[in-house]
């Protein structure tokens, strides 16, 4: 018998390497959607915790232009700040029915009123919000607030921001 050489697949190999070609495609395409999972949840914990950001940016700013002397404050409470700045801006944090709630505008200490003002919620689920104002002979020299409460995505986050008065710094 004479043998042939002949070039190509049989159909055994043809096959053999669809059969490696189909799983090595089906392992991919689960990797992929294991992945698309893990995105989706670090996603949605990274969204939440940008809104605790947010809140403690906008907190910050705003006790950085808070007075240093005691007579212009008209509350430092335990979870509740409001003073008035020397450009007549009023700033007002507190909290009610689980939100931190922010107002500005233009407060007239004679009436205790406001004539304009802004109100919106900072950060909602929260459970504590906590001013520790710490005076020295001069006046308060700093100012520091907890927030404890649940992001969007539903962890349990907390927020710790320290500002010294004195000299406008954020510890």
């Amino acid at each position: 018998m004479i043998k042939t050489v002949r070039t190509g697949f049989s159909l055994f190999e043809c096959l053999l390497y669809i059969g490696m070609f189909v799983f090595v495609m089906t392992q991919l395409f689960q990797y992929v959607v294991s992945v698309q999972k893990q995105v989706k949840v670090f996603a949605r914990n990274a969204s939440a915790s940008l809104g605790w950001l947010i809140a403690q940016d906008i907190l910050a700013r705003d006790l950085v232009t808070a007075p240093a002397h005691k007579d212009a404050w008209i509350t430092i409470a335990a979870s509740e700040l409001l003073w008035v700045c020397s450009d007549g801006n009023a700033y007002h944090w507190y909290l009610k029915d689980s939100k931190i709630m922010r107002v500005t505008g233009t407060y007239t200490i004679q009436t205790k009123s406001w004539q304009h003002s802004t109100k919106s919620t900072v950060a909602e689920n929260i459970t504590q919000f906590t001013v520790a104002a710490v005076q020295g002979l001069q006046g308060i020299q700093r100012i520091a607030i907890t927030c404890t409460g649940k992001n969007e995505a539903g962890n349990l986050q907390t927020m710790q921001i320290t500002v010294a008065l004195r000299n406008r710094k954020l510890l």
